[in-house]
């Protein structure tokens, strides 16, 4: 049984696990250096949302975004385990989050991605706003959104009301 919920403090071992994994087994242009900065606690304390996706009990996908800005969520990781492929994992932890975003009062997901995932993200709404050479990080990556509401100011601006 899939289940989608946050990820907290105590997921945060097998967070990194998976990630490093994945981070290692599908994408050879980042260094280990590199792997070691993204599963690092620094660069995931910038990271608002952290959602893991479950299955009995065990972390099978995750998706990692930092605090929406100006009505745009970005979302930096979506991954799935390899074991854990083709079972519409990714397709449920994207749905997650774009509910989450509109609560949040965003109208804009963002992405950067691989050629090879493209089609993916394409399949749910989102669109290739171009390309990004040697961006983030030095590498090649299409940058794409997904508008899901119209613009208000007063969801954008609403966080710093309080």
């Amino acid at each position: 049984m899939l289940v989608i919920k946050p990820l907290y403090k105590k997921n945060l071992r097998s967070l990194r696990v998976i990630y490093s994994k994945t981070l290692k087994d599908d994408f050879p242009e980042y260094s280990l250096k590199t792997i070691n900065h993204f599963v690092s606690a620094r660069y995931m304390a910038q990271l608002e949302i952290k959602l893991g996706a479950f299955i009995d009990g065990k972390l099978a996908g995750f998706l990692l975004a930092p605090r929406p800005e100006g009505g745009v969520m970005d979302i930096y990781w979506l991954a799935v385990g390899r074991n854990y492929r083709g079972r519409g994992i990714g397709t449920a932890l994207l749905s997650h989050a774009e509910k989450k975003a509109l609560k949040m009062g965003v109208h804009n997901i963002r992405l950067d991605c691989d050629k090879r995932l493209c089609r993916f993200y394409e399949k749910h709404g989102f669109e290739v706003m171009g390309l990004d050479k040697k961006g983030y990080y030095g590498v090649d990556k299409f940058i794409m959104r997904k508008i899901i509401a119209e613009p208000k100011e007063k969801n954008f601006l609403n966080r710093f009301n309080t």
